[in-house]
């Protein structure tokens, strides 16, 4: 049985929250294609066969960051998520973790709100699973009245407002940004580099892993591990 102590310091521990789309929350690691040639090739270990699900829960950058740092950790990723939702979920969650590791998507995703079926959606394109009449609004929208700019504009003030409030929010963009977003103090860059072009460039996706068989861009087992360790690093450095 636990002593007094160990409560104590299991109370203490730190935990850390992650949010973003389904990059974070490990898209792709759970394929079964993925699965069949990571386990011929052993890029997993055998016990992993068919357990798609206890990849992404044990390869996902954040369950790496958890591990290195001995630290609880919470993923709300979560696949074609707008950065709208993003921001709402950080929000939302912000006041539950010591540290909150903030991914943003591709700038052209939209929060749409839809009055016949009285439910949000996150639309992510044209293939979207949504009702037609909201991706019709979104492929008006994303055709004349989108602006990456003006978008970028939004996430940077948002940015600015939460590092106001909170200092141990630390963010990553998946899509380049300009230079006064890589101002930011808090902002986690990847050798200079956002992380989408940072893996892609490294080939630390899993099209690369495979060499083409599974054709997926989300990030590989490799690219999970050397996020995490950027991320450690970075959470680290800010320590000091």
């Amino acid at each position: 049985m636990a002593n007094k102590e160990s409560y104590i310091e299991l109370e203490r521990q730190m935990n850390i929250g992650f949010f973003g789309c389904s990059f974070t929350e490990g898209g792709g690691l759970n394929s079964p294609v993925f699965n069949k040639y990571a386990i011929k090739h052993n890029l997993l270990p055998s016990k992993y066969k068919d357990k798609y699900e206890e990849v992404v829960e044990d390869y996902r950058f954040s369950a790496l960051v958890g591990k290195k740092l001995e630290c609880k950790v919470t993923n709300y990723g979560k696949s074609c998520a707008s950065n709208e939702s993003i921001i709402n979920t950080l929000y939302e969650n912000l006041e539950k973790h010591d540290i909150s590791i903030v991914q943003f998507s591709v700038l052209s995703r939209k929060e749409i709100y839809d009055c016949e079926s009285d439910e949000f959606w996150s639309v992510n394109g044209e293939g979207s699973h949504v009702p037609k009449n909201v991706v019709e609004y979104w492929v008006k929208t994303v055709t004349n009245h989108h602006n990456d700019d003006y978008e970028l504009k939004k996430i940077e003030m948002f940015m600015k407002l939460f590092n106001n409030w909170k200092q141990n929010i630390f963010w990553i963009f998946h899509e380049d940004v300009s230079e006064s977003v890589k101002r930011n103090k808090n902002l986690i860059l990847f050798d200079g580099y956002c992380l989408g072009e940072y893996c892609d460039l490294n080939k630390l996706l899993l099209t690369h892993e495979t060499d083409g068989f599974y054709n997926d861009r989300h990030y590989s087992l490799e690219g999970h591990k050397i996020i995490s360790d950027k991320i450690v690093e970075f959470i680290n450095d800010s320590k000091s």
